[in-house]
């Protein structure tokens, strides 16, 4: 794939027009575009341009974070999280360092509903406060804490 090509892939995936994007986004996907990957990913997981497919959106994420797309950790949380999979879910959102308050939060809900998987006893409670601070929208009920 030229660069002009995964331009026109960029240009066309702002613009919404993913039945155009597709086929440029799969050619760049299949030379090692990790960017691609992630988009791709992301278009499976929500159904634009092609049916829902939890699995390819998944091994996209995948290939997408091991091309050096860091971005792909939080969806890959998400996917694993949504998969029923909370200790894989766990270990991407520790991993992801682009979206770290939404991510907090994520590691919040995985442990609150699967408690064997805190670090220590109080670890749900500490990403929430920690969350809280650095501005998730958590904040609001933090006065149940106190």
């Amino acid at each position: 794939m030229t660069a002009s090509n995964e331009e026109m892939a960029q240009q066309l995936y702002k613009q919404k027009r993913y039945k155009e994007t597709l086929p440029l986004l799969e050619e760049a996907a299949s030379a090692g575009s990790a960017w691609a990957h992630g988009v791709l990913g992301w278009m499976y997981w929500y159904g634009h341009a092609v049916r829902k497919d939890k699995d390819r959106s998944l091994h996209h994420y995948q290939l997408a974070y091991d091309g050096g797309n860091d971005s792909a950790a939080h969806p890959l949380g998400l996917v694993q999280f949504d998969a029923g999979r909370a200790e894989l879910a766990l270990e991407w959102f520790r991993k992801d360092r682009d979206r770290p308050i939404s991510s907090l939060y994520w590691q919040y809900r995985t442990i609150e509903a699967h408690p064997h998987l805190a670090r220590h006893a109080d670890e749900a409670d500490d990403i929430l406060l920690e969350a809280a601070d650095r501005g998730h929208l958590s904040r609001n009920a933090m006065w149940l804490f106190e």
